[in-house]
């Protein structure tokens, strides 16, 4: 009797600690899916035809105009990375003037690569991305067009910074914004449109699209900023 005394404990102790495991790792679970969420507000990577694309962002903030009116703008850090075996070409064009964004025309913004002299050396993920002097920038005559041809070689990387500058006046909605291979399945809810119809192209050329939600999904934009071409 005394045996099957121990043998009753015993079981009911080790019970209890498979359902203290059980509930640690629905805990650890729990926790995990959390911190993937986060990670998914702050970057946003894509990966297809050996080119990985992570736009992370945003940071920004406001600043009082000469003339005394707010500026509102945001900043977006785009990483590109070659995975293949080859050599890329990357030609970034954006427009010249104000994009209205849809569904509301009196929503405007302007689009500007930063340029080097005002980007860091090296990856931060501090205020603005440690990108300095983005309101003069805005101010001056340098920030008229924003263009960029380089070629990206095997398992090389290019770091590039978008700044957006909001052109008219909304509410205290959200900016965000994701550089994607058009065609791409791409996980970006602020988007109700995810691509733009086009001609099919020879296979080595692929078209990029920066695709830009303000307050989403209420306004938002899908602009076709220019092209990957892989080198023979």
């Amino acid at each position: 009797m005394e045996k099957l005394t121990s043998y009753i404990i015993g079981s009911m102790i080790f019970l209890s600690c498979v359902d203290i495991k059980k509930g640690d790792d629905k805990t650890n679970e729990a926790h995990q899916d959390k911190s993937v969420e986060v990670s998914k507000i702050l970057s946003n990577s894509q990966n297809n035809y050996g080119i990985n694309i992570t736009t992370t962002g945003p940071r920004g903030g406001s600043y009082s105009h000469p003339e005394g009116a707010e500026v509102r703008y945001t900043v977006f850090r785009i990483q590109i990375v070659n995975d293949t075996i080859i050599s890329l070409d990357l030609e970034l064009d954006f427009p010249e003037t104000p994009a209205h964004l849809l569904t509301d025309s009196i929503v405007l913004l302007s689009i500007f690569l930063l340029p080097d002299s005002l980007t860091p050396k090296n990856i931060q993920d501090d205020l603005n991305f440690g990108v300095i002097g983005i309101e003069k920038f805005f101010e001056s005559d340098l920030s008229s067009h924003s263009t960029l041809k380089t070629s990206i070689q095997p398992k090389g990387q290019q770091t590039l910074y978008v700044g957006l500058k909001l052109e008219s006046e909304i509410g205290n909605g959200t900016t965000r914004s994701i550089l994607f291979i058009n065609g791409q399945n791409i996980d970006a809810p602020f988007l109700p449109i995810k691509t733009i119809a086009k001609d099919d192209t020879d296979g080595t050329t692929l078209d990029l699209v920066y695709g830009i939600g303000v307050d989403p999904p209420n306004n938002y934009r899908l602009i076709p900023c220019g092209q990957i071409k892989y080198i023979n």
